[in-house]
């Protein structure tokens, strides 16, 4: 009975979550708040079991996630209310400072939950419920553009008329944490290639390119360090922590100046209205140590207003497409230095001391994929992706602890054979 009723709420959170990951319901784009909305019940649901059993070692892992993930969205939340203080942010964007954290807090609750209820097989619930809302969209494209128009976009995606019809942005760009998780994780009973077979059909359709690129880089860098810990090791991994953060500088350089342009003129890359938008953000900002940033939610305020008053010269634009660069506008010179060493030394080195190496590994390989999306997208603070990224690592925990318990129990029963083989003797 009690099986009978878990599956039950199973699907419903299953659905729940297909719905929260819809894009747009035919050509109507669905608001943002209705992801929360949507998942909202599944976070209150968690959160009573969670105060029902804190001692738990379920509850002790989201607890711990929870905290490494938000600590840095908190600091920069006192940043922005310190910038205030001074006078040196203005106080009509602080509202917006406010609701982004909040957002992000929301996202880690719902982290937090579904480790605490499904724990090992909460990744397996966000594969379950991508492929019911990937199927959701599939069907509502057979509608609107029938099988004739579905046939175009396959055989060409990159040119089609009908590509917003597939897209879905954030689940989309998920799928590829979805492949190294099926990839590089102990994914118990569960069959690595059915499933792999069906992520890399929806990232086809989905066709994000920064996702593909972005896919293989991460497996590359997997494979070559997927070997057990050892000095060789450790330094393949300190050399592609201090690759990224060299990257991350020269990057978000790049993009404050014209260097940007030139180079996608010259390699003639479709930026999707990117140059422009960098463009009219650089009155924002200045390149120098002095900069102290504009504060959490200011990119996001501007846009509004851009976008309103339609300044960019191109229509449609929501988002900065660059979290890199929307890190410095932000928090600035040394606030953006300390928000990309946080994630890319800090925290690693505490998964490590607390759960060893192989966790240590895997957020190095999720965390090359994340960081070479964050360069054209806006993915640091996409729900379904920073939700699909920590329950990854929570998953994997389990997994490694799990398999602690069942080598020390191996070898207490051993002991314990040896010594009553010995009293029998």
């Amino acid at each position: 009975m009690k099986i009978k009723i878990r599956i039950r709420i199973s699907a419903i959170v299953i659905v729940l979550l297909a719905l929260s990951m819809l894009y747009r319901i035919n050509s109507v784009k669905v608001e943002w708040y209705m992801q929360y909305i949507f998942f909202a019940p599944i976070v209150v649901m968690g959160l009573i079991k969670y105060l029902n059993n804190r001692k738990r070692f379920s509850s002790s892992v989201a607890k711990s996630l929870f905290k490494s993930a938000m600590l840095p969205h908190v600091v920069a939340f006192i940043y922005t209310v310190v910038l205030l203080i001074f006078g040196l942010v203005q106080s009509k964007y602080f509202s917006r400072c406010v609701s982004s954290t909040v957002q992000m807090l929301f996202i880690g609750l719902f982290v937090l939950s579904m480790l605490v209820l499904y724990g090992r097989e909460s990744v397996f619930i966000m594969i379950k419920a991508m492929v019911v809302s990937y199927l959701i969209t599939l069907c509502m494209a057979l509608y609107g553009i029938g099988i004739a128009g579905m046939l175009a976009y396959i055989i060409n995606p990159l040119t089609s008329i009908y590509t917003s019809w597939f897209e879905m942005h954030d689940l989309c760009l998920s799928i590829g944490l979805i492949v190294i998780f099926l990839l590089f994780c102990n994914i118990g009973d569960h069959s690595r290639w059915k499933n792999m077979a069906v992520v890399l059909i929806i990232m086809f359709l989905g066709y994000k390119r920064i996702s593909f690129l972005a896919c293989v880089v991460a497996c590359i860098f997997g494979f070559w360090v997927r070997k057990r810990a050892s000095a060789a090791q450790l330094a393949k991994l300190w050399f592609v922590a201090v690759a990224i953060l060299m990257f991350c500088f020269a990057y978000t350089y790049i993009c404050t100046t014209d260097v940007y342009s030139d180079l996608a003129a010259r390699f003639s890359i479709d930026t999707a209205s990117r140059v422009k938008i960098y463009a009219n953000f650089r009155r924002y900002y200045d390149v120098s140590f002095a900069y102290l940033g504009q504060g959490v939610g200011f990119v996001t305020k501007i846009l509004t207003i851009l976008q309103q008053s339609r300044s960019f010269g191109v229509g449609g634009i929501t988002a900065l497409h660059n979290d890199l660069l929307l890190q410095y506008i932000e928090l600035g010179f040394f606030g953006s230095i300390l928000w990309f060493v946080y994630y890319i030394f800090r925290l690693p080195k505490k998964l490590k001391n607390r759960f060893g190496y192989k966790i240590e590994r895997l957020y190095y390989i999720l965390l090359v994929y994340a960081f070479i999306t964050y360069c054209s997208d806006n993915t640091m603070h996409y729900y379904i992706f920073q939700s699909t990224f920590f329950l990854i690592l929570g998953s994997e925990v389990f997994s490694v602890i799990q398999s602690r318990e069942g080598i020390v129990q191996q070898i207490t029963m051993q002991e314990r054979n040896a010594k009553k083989s010995d009293w029998q003797a």
